[in-house]
């Protein structure tokens, strides 16, 4: 793979990283890591241009997966060839996080306004245009970020890495598991583990915990679908299922995220206008009416979980899970 734009076009138009079974572990994380770091570069144009949010959502997305890929790889690789990899994606995902996440609240907020009453929606003028100007103000610093020689240079490198076969790669000793067929059922039991480990505090766990729980889901979802190449079809199914107890998380986090933005923007605004006549003060009313509808939106979100969560604790989630990766025995 380069990074010429018809190479991009092909891997983008992939289904499939092509992994057998056969494949040694670190070269089976190659592939994975070409087909990711395509689709980062080629959502690259419309992510600057920054008319259409989904197209920085599938970068970081992208980065998302290669950072978990080389989680689930490292044991096959030299930690000093890979760390720059590791440490441009980390930079790539923060410059692109800041402006996704006032994305999503920009998106909320407007969501909300519509069914506010007309005349009522000045009162949220304040708000929404602090949001805006944090918006431009994280865009302006992603822009950076992306037009930079060191950005430049981890993609130039990168490349390279992708498409030097053996490059980094450890030589192990031969009694541990070095193909698909031997390392794909252990990693994904293991990612299973971590996320089922839960299940002992989350009676009363706090949205502190089911943050982990939601990235310990996400790098289990990425994990099964990494290897989806190689197991039946019943993969698919596991994955929707993850799916649907991750975006649950993820929604309680924005939840929770809006409502302390929300509570620093009302504290931060009293604050200012303590100095003010009564009469000239801003009515903190339609503030504390969206704070309460995000922390109701929480609290439905806390309690409606652990009714989901059973989807990946019962025996039917084990069989289709026992049944994808038995076509790395019988392959």
């Amino acid at each position: 793979m380069d990074l010429t734009d018809q190479n991009i076009k092909k891997e983008l138009e992939l289904k499939t990283q092509g992994i057998l079974v056969d494949d040694l572990v670190a070269e089976a994380g190659r592939k994975i890591l070409s087909l990711q770091f395509a689709r980062m570069i080629g959502h690259e144009p419309g992510t600057r241009l920054g008319a259409d949010a989904e197209e920085l959502h599938d970068m970081r997305v992208a980065t998302r997966r290669m950072r978990v890929a080389f989680e689930v790889f490292e044991p096959f690789f030299k930690k000093k060839a890979i760390k720059p990899y590791i440490k441009g994606l980390r930079g790539a995902a923060r410059a692109l996080g800041g402006v996704r996440d006032l994305d999503v609240f920009l998106d909320e907020l407007n969501d909300y306004l519509a069914s506010v009453p007309e005349n009522e929606r000045p009162e949220y003028k304040i708000l929404l245009s602090q949001w805006r100007e944090e918006h431009n103000k994280a865009r302006l610093k992603m822009l950076r970020f992306l037009d930079s020689d060191r950005y430049q240079i981890f993609t130039q490198q990168f490349v390279q890495f992708l498409n030097t076969p053996d490059e980094g790669s450890r030589r192990l000793e031969t009694v541990q598991p070095n193909q698909v067929r031997e390392f794909a059922p252990k990693i994904i039991y293991e990612r299973l583990a971590a996320v089922q480990s839960h299940e002992r505090v989350l009676g009363n766990a706090a949205i502190k915990e089911l943050h982990t729980l939601r990235i310990r889901l996400k790098k289990l979802r990425y994990t099964v679908e990494f290897f989806g190449d190689v197991l039946t079809s019943e993969s698919k199914e596991i994955i929707r299922s993850i799916k649907i107890l991750q975006d649950h998380l993820g929604k309680l986090n924005d939840a929770d995220a809006a409502c302390q933005m929300v509570n620093e923007f009302i504290a931060a605004s009293e604050k200012e206008q303590s100095t003010l006549p009564v009469h000239e003060r801003a009515n903190p009313e339609p503030m504390f009416m969206y704070l309460a509808k995000k922390e109701n939106e929480r609290q439905r979100l806390l309690a409606t979980f652990p009714q989901l969560w059973q989807t990946i604790m019962g025996k039917e989630f084990s069989e289709k899970l026992a049944e994808a990766i038995s076509a790395l025995q019988t392959a």
